[in-house]
């Protein structure tokens, strides 16, 4: 029997939602529903005249070997299961080009522009890899090794994949875009669109109760039934003091805290019935240079630590919109931008982690 999904959009102030990977960026809050609200990716491709150009694939980063000690690896890609990798293209413009062997990626300095990036969101589901590949408009399958895509119309950024239908859409867009979810079937013909009410803002697609299912920034989760959209459960996750937090789901409260002297925030939840998955920001004390990097933590509802994996900044290019899924065994399963491409993969779950963002910093400032 599958267990039931459920969702929840940590909001917290000053929370970064888009972040780089020990890199210095621009700041993002989530919940910002105002009219100023990040521009998001057009429903048209831009015109050009010119065909498009592609930069040399990213070359691989200096090999960095994990800790004699397994319970301290904790490593989401060199510590894990890997399910699929593709190289990235990396793009000088939108539309790109016709590579199918490998994924889109823009590097950009402006963070409104973040859904140029690259793959926002996947699934595993029955075995195989779904990835949303953004720039390049398509959905990568991946069927033990063997590659497929289904084009899409609108450089989606969000994907759900429910009963072999792949519900796309856009994420939030403050009102410039009219919202609804584009589904495919597994050949690729396009369904019938669902329209989304103005005031349900995307940040995530997926299931309820064998139904599409949208999660909305500050935590609240819509079901589709019967043509309506109806808000179902509500996440809330705050801070306590530093370095603890309070979640709130159902009427029930765990107390989570983040052991160490590294500042942490966290900056997305998933929870299924049993278990809380965390994406988790962290700083190195008295470090001003805003450079930070992302572990993944799932905890009990008594707040006990179950396992950490880790993106490891030394390598690592950017945070996904989507980075984390949960399985229907609650596994959980990560995507990871690499500098030698993207990777979703099957982590170990360690007690410990090796931080490498005290590195990153050092060599940047160097």
């Amino acid at each position: 029997m599958k267990s039931k999904k459920k969702f929840a959009l940590i909001i917290l102030a000053g929370m970064i939602l888009a972040a780089f990977c020990g890199c210095q960026r621009p700041e993002v809050r989530p919940g910002d529903t105002s009219s100023e609200a990040p521009a998001q990716a057009p429903t048209e491709a831009p015109v050009s005249t010119d065909a498009p150009t592609a930069e040399p694939a990213l070359e691989p980063a200096e090999d960095h070997p994990l800790p004699e000690d397994p319970d301290e690896a904790g490593d989401c890609v060199k510590d894990a299961e890997v399910l699929f990798h593709m190289p990235f293209e990396v793009l000088t413009e939108i539309p790109s080009g016709a590579d199918d062997d490998r994924a889109g990626f823009k590097e950009i300095d402006d963070v409104y522009n973040d859904v140029e990036l690259g793959p926002q969101s996947f699934a595993v589901v029955d075995g195989k890899v779904y990835l949303l590949d953004t720039l390049k408009n398509r959905i990568v399958i991946s069927d033990n090794g063997r590659i497929s895509t289904i084009p899409t119309s609108n450089y989606p950024e969000r994907m759900c994949v429910i009963g072999g239908v792949i519900y796309t859409s856009l994420r939030y867009t403050g009102g410039r875009i009219p919202m609804e979810i584009i589904p495919y079937d597994m050949e690729g013909n396009e369904l019938e669109r669902i329209a989304l009410p103005e005031d349900i803002a995307v940040y995530r697609l997926t299931e309820y109760e064998g139904k599409i299912a949208v999660l909305a920034y500050g935590g609240s989760l819509y079901a589709l039934e019967d043509g309506n959209w109806a808000e179902k459960e509500k996440g809330i996750l705050s801070r306590i003091e530093n370095g603890t937090y309070s979640f709130e789901v159902n009427g029930g409260e765990t107390a989570i805290r983040f052991e160490g002297s590294r500042p942490q925030t966290p900056t997305e939840a998933i929870w299924t019935d049993s278990l809380v998955y965390l994406a988790v920001m962290g700083t190195e004390s008295g470090d001003n240079s805003g450079r930070f990097d992302y572990c993944y933590q799932v905890y009990d509802f008594d707040g006990n630590l179950v396992g950490s994996t880790y993106a490891d900044p030394r390598s690592a290019l950017f945070y996904p919109g989507n980075p984390m899924f949960i399985g229907d065994d609650d596994t959980l399963y990560v995507m990871c931008w690499m500098q030698d491409g993207v990777y979703i993969t099957k982590p170990n779950l360690r007690m410990e982690y090796v931080p490498h963002l005290d590195e990153t910093i050092e060599t940047n400032n160097g």
